[in-house]
């Protein structure tokens, strides 16, 4: 199984350039190097609309000669059961023509790595996913939004490559390529500059989702995920971030991260609460209760557990900036997601 990666947000991505670009090494005692002296890159972008449903990929191996489903932690064989990872698998069944064409169009393109692995990656979204969404009100559809080769012997090696197969309106498979776009150079020696664009765009995409617009259903989108752009493909790691609002999780408005104060006083309620957004409870949520369908009090410890890995994962920076440590928001944290979870038995 080759799993998507995990998308950090705009300030991830800057503080990662900030220390690729101005490393210069490694002093006696191993210790790094920065070159603050050193220019900073500009690079382009671009945004394609970030749907509310869940994460899905489908694997040809080369070694098996077969297809197989994942989501974002598992993988299962066609042979699995119907209802895998909310129907997708019997989706895939359902569609394994059009799904084999797309495949066999794609290693087409790409004839250097006819012998390697290909997964597909894409949101499953759509009726009976996710709730609170125009995306939701659509029957069940996969959007493709990444792709990639690997060879199974080294699966840390992988190439991705731009996936541009278009769909009819009609079809259950679609590109969110084909949808509104949204293209920026971000000059990372002043990064501050394109943040009111990147709120503006995420606030319009919050209030009418362009993809369910496009297909019929208008209401709230979810955000939108940056990709650096490249041509044909890019063997190694590709640049990503996301932009992500409130309203898809019942929340009133977008709004930027709060800036952290240097006092104690009140500071661990603050992080704690701005480490905690809505979006980030329902995700953690879902994956424990098989998206709310097996509500019960055993999965509240791998739930919170969950929660506390995410946070450390993507929002350290934002706890050591407000020079604290994870533990000194710990009780916090806890406190607000027992809550989020405790409201969630009683809906």
């Amino acid at each position: 199984m080759k799993k998507f990666p995990k998308i950090g947000q705009f300030r991830n991505l800057v503080a990662e350039i900030n220390r690729t670009s101005q490393f210069a090494g490694l002093d006696d005692k191993g210790d790094a190097i920065y070159d603050e002296t050193r220019p900073k890159p500009t690079i382009s972008f671009v945004g394609t609309v970030k749907l509310h449903g869940t994460n899905a990929g489908i694997q040809y191996s080369q070694s098996e000669q077969t297809f197989r489903v994942q989501s974002r932690n598992e993988s299962f064989p066609l042979s699995a059961e119907e209802g895998t990872h909310y129907g997708f698998l019997g989706f895939v069944k359902n569609n394994l023509a059009q799904v084999k064409e797309l495949f066999d169009k794609t290693y087409e393109l790409h004839q250097a790595h006819k012998d390697k692995d290909l997964v597909i990656y894409g949101e499953w979204a759509g009726k009976g996913i996710q709730k609170k969404v125009a995306v939701s009100k659509l029957n069940k559809t996969f959007f493709l939004f990444s792709a990639r080769f690997f060879d199974a012997s080294s699966p840390e090696e992988s190439t991705w490559i731009n996936l541009d197969t278009s769909f009819p309106e009609t079809s259950p498979i679609q590109n969110t390529k084909d949808f509104k776009t949204f293209s920026i150079d971000i000059d990372f020696g002043n990064p501050k500059a394109v943040q009111e664009t990147l709120l503006r765009w995420t606030s319009e995409v919050e209030t009418v989702c362009p993809i369910s617009a496009a297909l019929g259903e208008e209401g709230v989108g979810e955000g939108i995920v940056f990709v650096e752009t490249f041509t044909g493909e890019k063997t190694g790691d590709l640049l990503r971030f996301k932009s992500k609002g409130e309203k898809h999780a019942g929340k009133s408005k977008t709004k930027e991260k709060l800036k952290v104060s240097p006092e104690r006083l009140s500071l661990l309620q603050k992080v704690a609460d701005q480490v905690t957004p809505t979006w980030r409870l329902a995700q953690m949520f879902n994956d424990v209760t098989s998206m709310g369908k097996d509500i019960d009090r055993k999965h509240l410890g791998p739930y919170l557990r969950k929660v506390n890995q995410d946070i450390i994962e993507e929002d350290n920076d934002l706890i050591e900036a407000a020079n604290l440590t994870y533990k000194d928001i710990s009780s916090e944290v806890s406190k607000i997601a027992r809550d989020y979870f405790f409201e969630q038995e009683k809906l």
